[in-house]
């Protein structure tokens, strides 16, 4: 980006091209927005351009001017990625009736690359719930990039098995006919052959595909499951092959998709598999068996690692591969650490304070929603001219709430290790339900506070990047807005907050904000006191579960940490008691 600076005007040319790309890539976004901005109006909107004035805006969060931009690239040039941009970015404005009508008429054979059409099947299988068709793109996604392995993923995770086409993928022909997909079973061998008659052009072999010309696809046409049909082999008599199954081709391409992904893409371990040998006897299900105390085992590390050292909650999620939102409600458990928010040190408190009371507090995805579990929520939003968020936190927000709702109806659980059992538990549709409405209702808390650019003159630490650069993008974006002047980041994280000190950011946490802020008339004390004791129950069942795993020396060093802020805690017959 610096060596292109000096080698262009406000003028059309290659290098005013690449230091916009440059600028954007370097993740310099003000900067690249100033530029992009300073532009005449007839160049912002031209082919080597808009796009990358879209990309700009959208990194930033801001996703009005993108749409603008966007909207007038469909005019000049309405085709598949276009599109795709637009819909995108209406459906991170919460607006996906608008671009609904044109999922509805889009032509079948509608022009685009593999990636841009899986994408268009998963669009129409979320928003239409229309099978056939979204089923359709995704079939002719899957032949057209059949040496991605990104294809391969989003056909089989989340078109078939994430989405909801699942009862005319698993709809079984009565015979065998051009298009379906066909099991053949040697009885005597045991030995399988799947083969597909594949009415598309270019049907390749290696891909078990057979033409409806071919002479061996003519004698499988017509057949039943249980029928049989012979198959000469070189050197031998010819054997007889029994038809197993007969499956719709989208079907046979998930099966096939199944079975070849680790020849195809060794690689790549987004699948993985586990062999139950019924010959074993009561040990066949070890390897389950195994996997479930070697998860608990590097439950148990992860634990002691939130213990003893500062670990930000988004990388103890990336570490544990949950959600966010998942570990905060397993934070929340009675039996569990405990959310660690502060060290509970005067000057914490009083640099904390100082932050608070200068300017707008950017609010990590975690608080908003640790804010809406506590029922803190309607308090809170009466402080909202002081708060702020990025979208990419209302994003995340929103994906919590498609993700429920999709998973529900859906039956669900987790097989796990105590230490002493394996336990299976599944998730009953009341709490589907409830975890659906929690979501909603963090989502709307979010959408009820300012946006803020996702942006600022000040660069973040390379280090400190690359330490965000796997997590949730909202927390790279939170840290980004709070560097901006007047800004501080609000996040009741403590290994956050260390994280974002590291970049020179202004932090402080719930319960010094709304005593800063909120006690001075904007908040009444029953009100505060309602802040107080739900953050102050998280901090007590911490100390509740150093107790029950006889952890002494750590429960009253909490202990003394909450007396030194000037909280008295008890313990009594009847249970703990605090006081101020």
């Amino acid at each position: 980006a610096d060596l292109y600076a000096p080698l262009h005007q406000k003028t059309d040319n290659f290098a005013l091209q690449r230091r916009l790309q440059a600028l954007n890539l370097a993740d310099r976004r003000a900067e690249a927005r100033k530029l992009f901005e300073s532009l005449p109006p007839d160049l912002k909107t031209s082919d080597g351009y808009l796009p990358v004035g879209v990309a700009i805006y959208e990194r930033s969060g801001l996703l009005k001017p993108a749409l603008t931009l966007a909207e007038r690239a469909l005019q000049k040039l309405d085709v598949l990625r276009n599109r795709l941009i637009w819909i995108q970015l209406l459906t991170r404005l919460g607006r996906p009736v608008d671009f609904r009508a044109w999922l509805q008429q889009t032509p079948h054979d509608i022009e685009g690359a593999a990636l841009e059409l899986i994408s268009l099947a998963q669009l129409v299988d979320r928003y239409l719930e229309d099978a056939p068709r979204a089923l359709a793109f995704g079939y002719r996604a899957l032949r057209d990039g059949y040496a991605e392995p990104r294809i391969h993923l989003a056909y089989a995770l989340g078109l078939i098995i994430g989405g909801r086409s699942s009862k005319v993928t698993m709809a079984a022909p009565d015979r065998v006919e051009a298009g379906t997909g066909v099991v053949l079973i040697n009885d005597a061998t045991g030995e399988e052959l799947h083969r597909i008659i594949e009415t598309a052009s270019d049907p390749r072999i290696e891909r078990e595909e057979l033409s409806p010309e071919d002479g061996f696809a003519k004698r499988l046409l017509g057949l039943r499951v249980g029928e049989t049909v012979e198959i000469a082999k070189l050197g031998t008599a010819p054997q007889v092959f029994r038809v197993g199954e007969i499956q719709t081709q989208f079907l046979f391409a998930f099966r096939r998709t199944m079975r070849q992904f680790p020849a195809l893409f060794p690689d790549n371990s987004a699948f993985g598999s586990i062999t139950i040998d019924d010959s074993k006897g009561d040990d066949r299900f070890e390897e389950m068996f195994a996997m479930a105390r070697a998860r608990a085992d590097r439950g148990k590390e992860l634990e002691n690692l939130y213990r003893d050292s500062v670990v930000p909650i988004p990388m103890f999620a990336r570490f544990a591969g949950a959600s966010i939102f998942d570990v905060w409600e397993n934070f929340s458990h009675p039996k569990s650490l405990g959310l660690k928010t502060a060290l509970g040190e005067e000057a914490e408190f009083a640099s904390g304070r100082a932050c608070a009371g200068n300017g707008v507090m950017v609010v990590d995805p975690l608080s908003v929603y640790a804010w809406s579990r506590m029922g803190l929520g309607p308090i809170l939003s009466k402080l909202k001219n002081r708060l702020a968020v990025v979208q990419s936190t209302i994003d995340s927000l929103r994906h919590l709430v498609e993700e429920r709702e999709g998973n529900h109806g859906r039956k669900s659980g987790t097989f796990g290790y105590d230490g002493d059992r394996y336990y299976l538990e599944e998730l009953t549709e009341e709490a589907a339900a409830r975890q659906i409405a929690q979501a909603k209702a963090a989502l709307e808390l979010a959408e009820a506070l300012p946006v803020v650019p996702a942006e600022t003159d000040q660069q973040v630490p390379q280090s400190v990047a690359d330490m965000l650069a796997d997590l949730n993008p909202a927390y790279h974006d939170s840290l980004i807005a709070a560097l901006a002047p007047k800004r501080a980041l609000l996040t009741d994280d403590f290994g956050l907050r260390v994280v974002a000190q590291a970049a020179g950011a202004n932090t402080t946490w719930t319960q010094v904000f709304v005593q800063r802020v909120g006690l001075p008339g904007k908040l009444t004390h029953p009100e505060y006191r309602q802040v107080v004791g739900a953050l102050m129950d998280l901090v007590l069942k911490a100390r509740q579960n150093y107790r029950l795993n006889k952890q002494y020396a750590e429960a009253d060093e909490l202990r003394d940490t909450l007396a030194r802020v000037g909280v008295t805690v008890e313990d009594t017959k009847e249970g703990v008691r605090w006081k101020r």
